[in-house]
């Protein structure tokens, strides 16, 4: 696999050339802010912190950033991802565990916006004749929205004791699929939220 590095800060970082394709990839860093620092600075004195956010806040946050930088991908019709990498140590202290912002809710979440579940009624009786999945407030990724990223990743570097892996959440909106044969790296995983605006699944599978 090699990479080319795009130079203009409205381009995608890398240009990937891996198993006879080329994909465009922009790498999306999560950096310390006001709630990380403070967090680290309570770890440093007390030994121990907390914190309360919104699912996906951050993942959202993310994308919006890259959707601008990733939108080359239509014209060159390539696949695109979106590669998140947990870069939070403050003065050597990580305040949380490594991507403990990037799991999977959070990722589908920050994806598809907050899932709801809808119950059909018989008449006026308490029955429950139907139930299924929807996306609601604060989605991200949708038909028509966003589309050209193709599958959004989050890196673990291994912390140096073992080999850094991905972690690929393909995008069920995509107007341009990313193959299951690229990433095939031995920690590597790919997964599937299969499902429409109206019908969609709350859980990742693995395939």
């Amino acid at each position: 696999m090699s990479g080319v590095l795009e130079s203009d800060d409205r381009t995608p970082d890398f240009i990937v050339i891996a198993a006879h394709s080329r994909i465009i990839a922009e790498i999306k860093e999560a950096r310390p802010n006001e709630e990380d620092i403070r967090m680290a600075g309570e770890a440093r004195l007390w030994g121990r912190t907390s914190w309360c956010d919104a699912p996906g806040k951050r993942v959202r946050g993310m994308l919006d950033k890259a959707s601008g930088q990733t939108r080359k991908s239509l014209s060159e019709r390539l696949p695109c991802v979106v590669i998140l990498y947990d870069n939070v140590v403050v003065k050597g202290i990580r305040p949380r565990d490594q991507n403990s912002f990037f799991t999977d809710f959070d990722i589908a979440t920050g994806m598809y916006g907050e899932l709801q579940t809808v119950l059909t009624f018989a008449g006026q009786s308490s029955e429950i004749i139907g139930i299924h999945n929807q996306l609601g407030r604060n989605r991200t990724l949708r038909s028509n929205k966003d589309d050209q990223i193709s599958a959004v990743c989050v890196l673990t570097d291994g912390m140096g004791i073992e080999l850094p892996r991905l972690a690929v959440y393909h995008n069920s909106f995509a107007s341009l699929p990313l193959s299951r044969g690229i990433f095939t790296g031995p920690n590597d995983k790919h997964f599937k939220n299969p499902g429409a605006d109206k019908c969609f699944q709350n859980s990742w599978l693995e395939f």
